[in-house]
């Protein structure tokens, strides 16, 4: 059904280029015209919001008055981004804002003393799926209308990565259980009914699941065998991209009308130096580009 690139052609991409940057957290615009991503400096603490036109691969920084900008997700018409926000730089309280793409008008979305992340809006634009981090981390919903949250996880666990499925039924998410075991969960926002949809061996962790507009959802692994991006449904799970070893898949985005795929990818070497960056799969050929480096 997919075709995965062949060694020769990851490797001719990797050893092609060293990256220079860190860029990750790949989001899709509804009509798959437009990339959303942010590139960050640890170092400073500092981070920056990227729109990238698909047709041209050039990109374009949004210009926000923010030290920390990320998690960039896009409302359902495509007009605005929502993303998690810190005046004062990484180590500041995270908030949720939402901003027109050209950087103006950031507005707050969602405020709390406990640091937020990975958001993610409804199909229907009504409420917003978040991470919200205290003790442990949990999954909140928030209708935006009326700013009234409610906590759609609440467990010892860590919660993380917030998706809802194209149909707005599931909200999906990964999660580390306290002794250690990951794996990715969905829970129905209407009913509270949860499912778990991958459960990693105990040598494997999961992570980071991402929609497709089939009904089926992209997840990334990592164990003995290296790290490589899944797809799952009721009844398949198959492999969409293996990547190289020494290297890390975590994030992805689909894009709607293709047979695309942007990934997280990540490498350190044996100096201890390490980037991120972002590639384009064409899961349909195995082709691989750069996008983000």
């Amino acid at each position: 059904m997919y075709t995965i690139a062949s060694t020769a052609t990851i490797l001719a991409l990797f050893l092609s280029e060293t990256a220079s940057a860190q860029f990750g957290h790949p989001q899709f615009s509804p009509d798959g015209s437009q990339l959303t991503y942010f590139g960050w400096d640890l170092d400073s603490g500092t981070s920056e919001i990227f729109l990238m036109d698909m047709s041209s691969h050039e990109a374009i920084g949004v210009n926000l008055e923010f030290a920390w900008a990320a998690n960039p997700v896009w409302m359902p018409d495509g007009r605005s981004i929502v993303f998690v926000g810190s005046e004062v730089g990484m180590r500041g309280n995270w908030d949720i804002f939402e901003v027109s793409l050209d950087g103006r008008n950031a507005s707050s979305v969602y405020a709390s003393d406990a640091r937020t992340a990975h958001p993610h809006i409804s199909p229907d634009g009504a409420f917003l799926a978040i991470v919200e981090m205290g003790p442990h981390a949990d999954i909140l919903l928030i209708e935006l209308e009326t700013g009234t949250s409610t906590q759609l996880t609440n467990t010892p666990s860590q919660e993380f990565h917030a998706k809802w499925s194209y149909d707005g039924q599931w909200v999906a998410f990964d999660q580390t259980a306290t002794d250690g075991g990951t794996s990715i969960e969905l829970v129905s926002p209407a009913t509270g009914e949860t499912r778990t949809l991958v459960e990693a061996a105990a040598d494997r962790r999961v992570g980071s699941p991402a929609p497709t507009p089939a009904g089926s959802w992209l997840y990334s692994v990592q164990g003995p065998g290296g790290s490589a991006l899944r797809m799952v449904d009721d009844q398949n799970d198959v492999l969409v991209f293996d990547a190289p070893a020494g290297h890390v898949v975590s994030a992805s985005s689909w894009r709607p009308g293709t047979n695309e795929v942007a990934i997280t990818l990540s490498s350190i070497d044996d100096n201890g130096d390490s980037w991120v960056g972002i590639v384009l799969l064409d899961t349909s050929t195995g082709a691989l580009n750069w996008l983000a480096r």
